[in-house]
């Protein structure tokens, strides 16, 4: 009987626990982690990720490699043209101002193209979603949980925020999303090769650390999906290799936006060919290659007929133009960081067809494979991907392909939430089922051993019939079981 009940709590717990650890995502980006920093030292959580589940050689970033345009393209989908991100700081034509990320008309230029995941996951009933300052959540679509930009929250503190919503018992969050800033300051301060970096990484590597403790913990590492990834990689830059592109055409004559190393154009009227003849001219002898809007390559996915100037200048892997004067100011200021022709710092931003701005990811979690490195692909498959793990039928439009990533996946498909729906009423109806042929098995065992037993009752004088009056108070007592007497 013991036996019978502890195989059926079991498996009650089992159909239970097969439905609870799908469908659920931990989405964790740390900012300019270029691809080959796990080369650079040991960073033991993260390679333990890896070694548990997947790794990818890298991914490639969209254009520009910025880390709000990136961002923002890994949540919903799709390249800087279609949800209008450009860069950090970028003019609009319509508006015909610049634009920053603190202005909410910054985000929503994709709007009703775009459904962030966070909103994807939601659309699902009965499931829920938040955003620990991941880039565009606080102005698109807001989710039911959402920690706004500020930097000065410990990245501790974020954390066990966001794992409060996973376990929230009226609305317990099956996607959560959580940004960090670091490596990318640190190496924008001192070049990515710094040992600076390397420390970094250490304190990144910790924190990695201390989220696979807390879901330990809390019991939900095996329920858990979990993408660790970045947004674009990283190059050392200094002031010896500046393009002052102002002095090739001056504000008299157009006018700059956007920061390096992208910089968009926008000349005055009637100069458009002239300006574009200064810079192409002044390209063949400098570090940069000079675009008309309608000569982007078509892979970079750049071509926003309100937020693409008419013509963009690039820069070289390396160089930087003249607005950088102004950072190495702010650098200075800031972080005391002196300013010299010979000091290193680092940027990004730059061609992503480049390796320096491959970032790195690596997942684990029950529909990931284990000790798995599988080909490189790109930021916009990530939301193929995430869609997969969180059971998304109908999977918004987007620019990804299931194909370059479905590798990765340790099943095929993941459970739809309809299907998941059935699979917890199929799994209630066979859990009845089984108590009620439990209780019937129980039954017909105690009928067949009842059926089975004789009282062996000592008569008041042996060898003699028992008189009618005895058996009669015996039957009243009790002492005859299913008339069965055997007189001795």
């Amino acid at each position: 009987m013991k036996n019978t009940e502890a195989y059926f709590v079991c498996y009650v717990l089992s159909i239970f626990h097969v439905v609870s650890a799908t469908n659920q995502l931990i989405l964790i980006s740390f900012d300019g982690f270029r691809h080959d920093y796990l080369q650079k030292t040991k960073l033991p959580n993260i390679e333990g990720i890896a070694d548990n589940g997947v790794k990818a050689p890298y991914i490639v970033s969209t254009f520009t490699t910025k880390t709000l345009v990136n961002h923002f393209t890994s949540v919903t989908g799709v390249s800087a043209e279609t949800h209008g991100i450009m860069n950090n700081v970028f003019y609009d034509k319509t508006l015909k101002r610049d634009l920053s990320a603190k202005d909410a008309l910054f985000w929503q230029w994709g709007i009703g193209t775009i459904t962030p995941i966070w909103s994807a996951n939601e659309a699902i009933p009965g499931k829920y979603s938040g955003s620990s300052m991941w880039p565009g959540s606080t102005f698109v679509d807001r989710p039911t949980y959402d920690i706004p930009f500020n930097l000065s929250i410990p990245w501790k503190d974020r954390i066990d925020t966001a794992l409060k919503w996973i376990v929230n018992e009226e609305k317990p969050a099956a996607f959560v999303s959580l940004y960090f800033e670091e490596p990318d300051m640190t190496a924008h301060l001192y070049g990515p090769d710094s040992k600076e970096v390397v420390d970094m990484l250490h304190t990144v590597d910790n924190t990695t650390g201390y989220i696979l403790q807390r879901l330990t913990e809390m019991n939900l590492i095996d329920d858990f999906n979990v993408i660790i990834t970045s947004d674009h990689g990283f190059t050392s830059v200094n002031s010896e290799k500046m393009i002052n592109i102002s002095a090739i055409v001056s504000t008299d004559s157009c006018t700059f936006h956007g920061d390096t190393p992208v910089m968009h154009v926008l000349p005055k009227e009637g100069l458009e060919e002239y300006v574009y003849n200064r810079f192409k001219k002044a390209s063949a002898s400098q570090n940069f290659t000079v675009y008309l809007n309608t000569e982007l390559p078509k892979e970079w996915g750049y071509s926003n007929p309100d937020r693409t100037l008419p013509i963009v200048l690039v820069a070289d892997e390396g160089y930087v133009f003249d607005d950088f004067d102004k950072t190495m100011d702010w650098m200075e200021s800031a972080y005391n960081r002196t300013k010299s022709p010979k000091t290193t710092y680092g940027n990004h931003g730059y061609d992503p067809r480049l390796s320096s701005m491959h970032p790195f990811f690596v997942a684990q979690g029950p529909q990931f494979k284990s000790n798995f490195i599988g080909k490189p692909f790109h930021i916009v498959d990530m939301y193929e991907m995430m869609c997969r793990l969180l059971g998304i039928s109908e999977v918004p439009f987007n620019e990804g392909k299931l194909e370059r990533v479905e590798e990765y996946l340790l099943i095929s498909h993941s459970i739809p939430w309809y299907e998941d729906s059935i699979l917890i009423g199929f799994g209630v109806l066979v859990a009845l089922a089984f108590i009620a042929s439990v209780f019937l098995l129980l039954w017909i065992s105690c009928s067949v051993k009842r059926s089975k037993v004789t009282i062996r009752v000592k008569s008041p004088s042996p060898r003699r019939k028992v008189p009618d009056d005895t058996k009669e108070r015996w039957e009243t007592e009790g002492l005859l079981y299913f008339n069965k007497f055997e007189e001795v």
